[in-house]
């Protein structure tokens, strides 16, 4: 039989196993929610952590110095295949050494802050990382430090800029490079917007007498053109913008800073600058062309105007005779036009002996020195052109190139020709103009000497008185000097030897008689003449010799005379030295005593040659000459 006890112990049991079903329940229910918000914590990180890998930026963290994650753009950029390469390693290894330091307290600064809830990204700076290759890169970055766990950790973000920086340093490169090809143009470059003046190169301040370049932008462009041409160039630019036209080359008057007004042939190239229209100028002064087209307008009709200078042809060359750039203007100065001029060489249009010198003399020049020279190119229909070209070396993304200003000058060359050969045929018909009247003193007063000769020795065999056989062996004596005379004259206007056998003879032949009548030796070396030249070339060679060898017998007060002539394929090349009491070169070449050395030079530079004196007092004489064959 249960006793009462009993029964009050069972229902306080039961009443303790619901309150443990109940609390059971509590708890389970609180673990759900646990689990819930762990899960929702979870799937949070996760999204986070996608968005991360994600980032198109790096992103890194690293506690007390040392990597704890680095997100996949992160690792892409420091060229690591996996993040063990980076994580457990020192964060500072990887900022290049010349950033360190700065690093270093950039992140003392971050570490030392106490106020746990900033958490702001400082401004991105410039730096530099070293890859896993080794291959330093420059990168923009940033960096906030975050309390976790009692704990600091350092968030970098970085992202590469190696390709930008790369690009901008060549856009200013370019920019620089072309501002300098501009400055050495010899021509006036401006442009205007709205006839405001943008630029203006150094060649446009000199033309318009302004203190520089500087000074010039901001002013209206039409304040240097002449009042009677303003509206005519605003008509003129209005017509260009409006149907898109770009006008031809015209000759307007312009006014310099001080007032001055000058003739000027320009270009107008109409372009878009910042969504607005723009106008580059090209101004080369003419005014001396002008007046001489204007005084030959009124004294000769029958000279036609002269032709507009064209525009320089504008280039860029690299290695190996490679065009980077040349301008539409070459066409008319090279003769080829823009596309076949990028695909050729110089090499392939330019003797062979010239492209070598070129060539050398550019390897030669340091960064930023010039050269000037002239040379022949090959157009494309076989002719050849004559031009003027300045070359300066320079630097274009750190590799050597020549920016290059050429202008043709084949007319110039063509006039010197032409100039040459009136030369060439002045000294011919002076020469045929001697031996003209040599033969005349030979052949007719030579033989009426004879004839008198003969006839006073014919009268003097018939009887006479003593006085009157005294005064014809008197006149006899006489006309035999005469005659002597008559024949050193003939020799001396030209040598008929000269037009038989030649120059070498005759040098032989004019030495001989050279040392009897002066009683000087001659030491004479010789190459490659004895052959025959062009009459010019035989005739001013010995004239040369002649008055050369005349004057040290005259004024050298000497016994012995050195003369050297010899020929290439190019030249004939003289030389005469004595070891005389020698002249100052200048005074002697001013004085009016001086006409036979003076003569010598003129008849030289006619023929297009060079001529070089070289004299002491007290020291002798020198002459060298070089004449082209």
């Amino acid at each position: 039989m249960t006793s009462e006890h009993d029964f009050s112990d069972c229902t306080a049991l039961q009443t303790r196993i619901v309150q443990l079903e109940e609390e059971n329940a509590a708890l389970r229910a609180q673990l759900q929610e646990k689990i819930s918000v762990a899960a929702a914590h979870e799937r949070h990180s996760r999204l986070l952590k996608r968005l991360v890998d994600l980032l198109p930026i790096g992103i890194g963290i690293h506690r007390q110095g040392v990597a704890t994650f680095i997100n996949p753009m992160g690792m892409r950029i420091m060229k690591a295949q996996d993040e063990s390469e980076i994580l457990e390693k020192s964060a500072i290894e990887f900022v290049h050494p010349d950033f360190r330091a700065d690093a270093m307290q950039r992140i003392q600064r971050l570490l030392l802050d106490t106020d746990a809830s900033k958490s702001t990204i400082a401004s991105f700076i410039d730096e530099k990382f070293v890859r896993l290759d080794g291959v330093s890169i420059d990168v923009e970055v940033a960096a906030f430090s975050l309390v976790q766990e009692e704990s600091r950790d350092v968030i970098v973000i970085f992202r590469d800029v190696t390709e930008q920086k790369r690009q901008r340093h060549e856009l200013e490169e370019n920019e620089r490079h072309f501002r300098q090809l501009v400055s050495i143009l010899p021509d006036a470059v401006i442009v205007h917007q709205n006839f405001n003046i943008l630029f203006a190169n150094e060649a446009a301040a000199r033309l318009l007498h302004a203190a520089s370049p500087k000074q010039m932008i901001g002013r209206s462009v039409l304040s240097f053109v002449h009042k009677d041409e303003k509206k005519r160039m605003q008509q003129r630019i209005a017509l260009m913008f409006g149907q898109e036209i770009v006008p031809p080359l015209e000759k307007n008057r312009y006014i310099r800073s001080d007032g001055e007004a000058f003739w000027a042939e320009i270009a107008v190239i109409p372009f878009v600058l910042e969504e607005e229209g723009a106008v580059l100028v090209v101004l080369r002064d003419v005014t001396a062309q002008e007046s001489a087209l204007r005084e030959l307008a009124k004294s000769e009709k029958r000279f036609r105007t002269l032709a507009e200078l064209l525009p320089a042809a504008v280039f860029i060359a690299g290695r190996d005779d490679e065009l980077l750039f040349i301008n539409t203007a070459s066409e008319n100065v090279f003769g080829y036009t823009v596309e076949e001029a990028l695909t050729m060489k110089f090499s392939k249009i330019i003797e062979p002996e010239l492209h070598m010198q070129v060539t050398e003399a550019m390897e030669e020049l340091e960064i930023g020195g010039s050269y000037r020279f002239e040379l022949r190119v090959c157009d494309r229909s076989g002719g050849w052109r004559w031009l003027e070209i300045t070359l300066l070396k320079t630097l274009l993304e750190g590799e050597p190139v020549v920016f290059g200003a050429a202008f043709n000058i084949t007319w110039r060359k063509e006039t010197e020709r032409q100039l040459k050969d009136m030369a060439q045929r002045l000294v011919v018909a002076y020469e045929e103009e001697r031996g003209h009247i040599a033969r005349e003193l030979h052949d007719e007063v030579g033989q009426q000497l004879i004839g008198m000769k003969f006839a006073l020795e014919n009268a003097s065999r018939h009887g006479m008185a003593a006085q009157s056989q005294k005064a014809l062996a008197e006149a006899r004596s006489m006309l035999s000097e005469l005659m002597v005379q008559v024949r050193e004259m003939s020799l001396s206007f030209r040598p008929s030897i000269l037009d038989d056998l030649g120059l070498l003879p005759t040098l032989l032949w004019y030495f001989e008689r050279y040392t009897q009548r002066y009683h000087i030796d001659v030491s004479f070396n010789h190459a490659s003449i004895d052959r025959r030249f062009a009459d010019v070339t035989e005739i001013t060679t010995y004239r040369i010799v002649q008055e050369a060898l005349t004057n040290v017998a005259r004024h050298a007060r000497m016994s012995h005379v050195t003369v050297s002539v010899r020929a290439d394929d190019h030249s004939m090349h003289i030389r005469i030295h004595d070891d005389g009491v020698g002249f100052d070169v200048d005074e002697t070449l001013n004085a009016y005593a001086s006409r036979g050395l003076a003569g010598m030079r003129e008849r030289v530079e006619l023929l297009g040659g060079d001529f070089h004196i070289v004299s002491e007092i007290g020291a002798g004489s020198t002459i060298t000459v070089i004449l082209p064959i």
